[in-house]
């Protein structure tokens, strides 16, 4: 089977053009002055929300999809738009600017407003009510820095007081070898203690994109044996989700991966407020969190506006949603949501879908199977497509193939073609190195099995470095099964580490002509 896979986003919806407008980008690496009054030129203030509306962004799905299109022929999208947010507002945040409270702060130019920050109770070990952090849209949202070292106990007196349940992390601990926020949670199976709160790693679930991690939160036992009052000796669990494909100062590289983790977090029993954050609890919570609302007001069939949503996010923390290229992500996912839906299905569920959109529809007399088809291959333009050659961990092997994402990891699947005679060796060392050790082949039955394949049991073939034994062999109706034994000289290692267990599945049905898939 040859597979060509290609990278895309929505091509009818992001082709460049040639017109360019100035740059915006700002990193906001020193503080940014209060004279901004030059900002709100454009933007009309609704006097009873405090509300800064752009009402040209105001807009029906349709509408959002033209403007979308039309903005991504700029070398720039949105540019003018970003001008237009207010950079700093001229809200009091005195608390944070007090010298006990300043080492609290990871950048001295992103600070808590005063009316919308967090403000902790006093506990037998800090009266402090001090926390890099802020209430977002009518306290459904928390957005804070990363903890460092000296507020990784207000984190946790923040999430204990608050009786917060859920937290979405969206940077990791360490970039490009820099410590982005201290870890803030023991290993798993393990417990740690910050202040008069413990905190236990229940477990750990991997997926593709994102992290899943349960914590269990108490009050200490030391704490506990000094008599506190009832409501005290409580705990409950805390599900954090850390999203694995936001890097530094850069967005995601495919819109459905945010919306994939997003989905995976409503089928969670969230007790607001979340807890959102990155580093400086700005770029990328402000994103996310700007995403999130207004994927809520799509759901409701509320008229969606970007613009007033950022600036309103802007009202209640400074800086949020940072970068030009944010803003355009906020698009981009908004338009995916649009073109693709929530397409997950429960598995119990896939028969009646299934009947379902197989059903022909009496005026177009086509089905809504065969219009999703066409909404796919509708999206793809053959001049910019970048073939699985080019992949490059696959080019030193000489192969033609990709690597895609499943739902547990990162190249969870390789899709590459069955080797031609000369090609088996470099197939089979790549399965070897990166540990593939599962392999479907679909091949024309009248012709000969893959040539990797032994023809008789206990029979050996040897190709190259690797000595391949065909140890049994089944036939399960849809397939033929095969156990291999891989071994394979490496100077490095000697005996079992020298060997491979590998399956084989042959299944039946599959014809060379296209478009045929077999009636099981």
């Amino acid at each position: 089977m040859a597979a060509a896979i290609w990278c895309r986003k929505k091509k009818q919806i992001a082709k460049r053009g040639k017109r360019i407008r100035k740059t915006s980008e700002n990193m906001y690496s020193e503080a940014i002055p209060d004279d901004t009054a030059h900002i709100y030129d454009d933007i009309q203030m609704k006097e009873s929300e405090g509300v800064y509306i752009n009402e040209a962004s105001s807009s029906s799905h349709s509408y959002l999809l033209n403007y979308v299109a039309q903005e991504k022929q700029e070398v720039e999208p949105y540019n003018d738009e970003f001008l237009r947010l207010p950079q700093t507002l001229p809200m009091p945040y005195t608390e944070a600017t007090k010298p006990e409270n300043t080492r609290k702060n990871l950048h001295n130019f992103i600070l808590p407003y005063d009316h919308s920050r967090v403000k902790l109770q006093p506990d037998e070990i800090s009266s402090s009510d001090y926390i890099n952090a802020n209430f977002i849209n009518n306290q459904r949202y928390i957005a804070c820095q990363g903890p460092t070292q000296s507020t990784l106990t207000d984190f946790w007196r923040m999430i204990w007081q608050l009786k917060c349940n859920t937290i979405i992390a969206l940077n990791d601990t360490i970039t490009a070898g820099k410590m982005k926020c201290m870890q803030y949670w023991p290993d798993e199976e393990n417990n740690e203690s910050f202040g008069t709160i413990q905190i236990s790693h229940i477990k750990t679930m991997y997926h593709s994109t994102y992290i899943h991690r349960s914590f269990t939160i108490s009050k200490t036992d030391v704490y506990l044996q000094t008599g506190v009052s009832q409501n005290e000796n409580e705990s409950w669990t805390i599900d954090q989700f850390f999203f694995r494909k936001w890097p530094d100062h850069d967005i995601p590289q495919h819109a459905e991966y945010i919306l994939n983790f997003i989905h995976a977090i409503k089928s969670m029993d969230i007790k607001y407020p979340v807890v959102v954050h990155c580093s400086a609890g700005v770029g990328r919570t402000g994103t996310y969190i700007c995403i999130d609302i207004l994927l809520n007001e799509m759901l409701s069939g509320e008229a969606i506006d970007v613009l007033a949503c950022v600036t309103k996010l802007r009202e209640e923390r400074m800086h949020m949603v940072q970068k030009r290229i944010q803003l355009e992500f906020i698009y981009d996912v908004l338009v995916e949501n649009i073109l693709t839906g929530d397409y997950d299905i429960d598995v119990s569920n896939i028969p009646e879908e299934f009947s379902r959109i197989k059903e022909t529809d009496n005026s177009s007399r086509v089905s809504i199977l065969e219009h999703q088809f066409q909404d796919v291959i509708n999206q793809v333009n053959i001049h910019e497509l970048n073939f699985a050659l080019k992949e490059d961990e696959l080019a030193k092997f000489n192969m033609n193939g990709v690597f895609i994402d499943g739902p547990s990891c990162e190249n969870e699947f390789l899709v590459t073609e069955i080797p031609e005679e000369g090609k088996t060796v470099y197939f089979l060392k790549c399965l070897i190195n990166k540990g593939y050790l599962n392999i479907v082949a679909f091949f024309d039955p009248s012709g000969d099995p893959p040539n990797y394949l032994p023809r008789t049991l206990n029979e050996s073939i040897k190709l190259g470095q690797y000595l391949i034994e065909l140890v049994s062999v089944e036939d399960k109706g849809i397939c033929i099964h095969s156990a291999l034994k891989v071994r394979f000289h490496n100077k490095k290692s000697r005996g079992s580490k020298n060997m491979r267990s590998v399956t084989s599945w042959l299944p039946y049905g599959w014809m060379k002509i296209i478009h045929h898939v077999p009636m099981f």
